[in-house]
């Protein structure tokens, strides 16, 4: 599982926990709602990791053609190109 899905799963059980304590809840009641709220941000961020998937592709790879025999290109073959 994703570090965001767990993060944001988190966060939102936390915030949910933190306003039950505020108003002054049944501790009882302020888990189960917590629990509510982790078991809902780890669905919406599955959801939007798999409708916006990260990038495999982080670095451009530059290729360099070298002509048979050579063994290095110059930097003015490589404005050439």
């Amino acid at each position: 599982m994703p570090l965001a899905t767990q993060l944001a799963s988190g966060l939102m059980a936390l915030a949910a926990l933190t306003a039950c304590l505020m108003s002054g809840v049944d501790p009882v009641t302020s888990l189960v709602r917590g629990g509510i709220a982790y078991l809902v941000g780890r669905s919406l961020a599955g959801l939007w990791c798999a409708l916006f998937p990260a990038s495999d592709v982080d670095t451009v790879v530059e290729l360099e053609v070298l002509k048979p025999g050579a063994t290095e290109v110059s930097d003015e073959e490589k404005a050439a190109a």
